[in-house]
């Protein structure tokens, strides 16, 4: 087996690279940027833990790969109107908060750390084209959401609790969150899904007019102002000429909700696996995460069609249980079964299709 050349040093990249390296595979990462994390900013970002047979730092130290992220036990969802509903759980963590960037406690160094470490080949402001790769995990392939947000410090939060607002004065189709990194620092944000929404000057609003937020942060201190793109997609499959596409190269994000880090790790994985194994990577990826993917896209279709009396539908109780927790109401499955998925779907494929980066 000759050389996998990785284009990318971002959490798929690195994964693949990792895993490889450990296998007895020769490979080299190429990274367009001066270090890592340089493509995302800094700021904080929630990778899920719930629904999931195994606690994610667990399964990651079963691995080998031992990572430092702070639990998220608590996630308290504002509707348009300020009614709350606060999901929780008293066993394993909802949620674990990473810092990402270039910081040297992010995820992306502390998996560049371990790439070092076992002596990964990684180099730096090196620019290819998707030709030269065997796998692909760079970042802005396509685009059809994006965020906005600040870094904040000085401030005083709950570090085990997320803030989620759906409001469409602020963040038309998306939504705006509260992450914590500890009890002093906080990410601010809002991501949404309609390209043309004026991001920057609604969020300004937001943090002055929404009196949670202004309560936190009125009297801290901005560390960092940050923006970025992204696209999600469930691809009907992810080699392409010969080369298998990881995390965001292959849109594998929640498309409801925006996360990516979970995915981004577990492709990252297969891909390297399935070079080792011989395996078919399309077959992994999809018997490991398709359905979540699918899922997920499903309930953006369904999302996109909501204004903010929609939104306040969602919040149906003041406090619930991740065990008894549903992403759409009982009240609302009836229209959630009525979107016209298949064809929707197709579509979608189609618009995002990787095989036009070929083309």
């Amino acid at each position: 087996m000759g050389q996998i050349n990785v284009l990318g040093a971002g959490v798929s990249g690195l994964t693949s690279a990792i895993f490889l390296n450990r296998a007895g595979v020769k490979v080299k990462i190429y990274e367009r940027f001066s270090d890592v994390g340089m493509n995302v900013g800094n700021n904080c970002q929630a990778i899920r833990n719930y629904d999931r047979k195994t606690d994610l730092l667990k399964e990651l130290s079963s691995l080998n790969v031992n990572i430092k992220a702070n639990p998220i036990f608590d996630i308290d969802k504002y509707a348009p109107s300020g009614r709350k509903m606060n999901v929780h759980s008293n066993s394993s963590p909802l949620f674990y908060a990473v810092m990402r960037g270039a910081q040297r406690i992010s995820l992306d160094n502390q998996l560049y750390d371990i790439a070092s470490r076992e002596g990964v080949d990684i180099a730096f402001n090196q620019k290819k084209t998707i030709s030269s790769g065997d796998i692909i995990a760079v970042n802005g392939l396509f685009k059809n959401m994006w965020a906005y947000g600040r870094m904040y410090t000085d401030i005083e939060v709950d570090p085990t609790r997320i803030l989620f607002f759906m409001d469409s004065r602020y963040c038309p189709n998306g939504y705006l969150y509260l992450i914590p990194f500890g009890e002093n620092q906080a990410t601010v944000a809002s991501t949404s899904f309609d390209l043309t929404a004026p991001l920057p000057a609604l969020f300004d609003r937001f943090v002055e007019e929404n009196k949670v937020i202004n309560g936190i942060v009125s009297k801290g201190t901005i560390v960092e102002k940050f923006s970025g793109s992204a696209y999600s997609n469930v691809p009907s499959t992810a080699v392409l000429s010969g080369k298998k596409f990881v995390g965001a190269a292959a849109g594998f994000v929640d498309s409801a909700r925006g996360f990516g880090n979970i995915y981004a790790i577990r492709s990252g994985y297969l891909a390297a696996k399935s070079i080792i194994d011989k395996s078919d990577y399309d077959v992994l990826w999809k018997n490991e995460f398709e359905s979540e993917l699918l899922k997920s896209l499903k309930r953006r279709f369904f999302l996109e069609k909501f204004d903010n009396s929609g939104y306040e539908k969602l919040i149906v109780e003041d406090k619930v249980d991740i065990k008894k927790y549903e992403k759409v109401p009982k009240s609302m499955q009836k229209l959630l079964e009525k979107t016209q998925f298949n064809l929707a779907l197709s579509d979608w494929r189609k618009k995002f299709d990787l095989s036009r980066l070929f083309s």
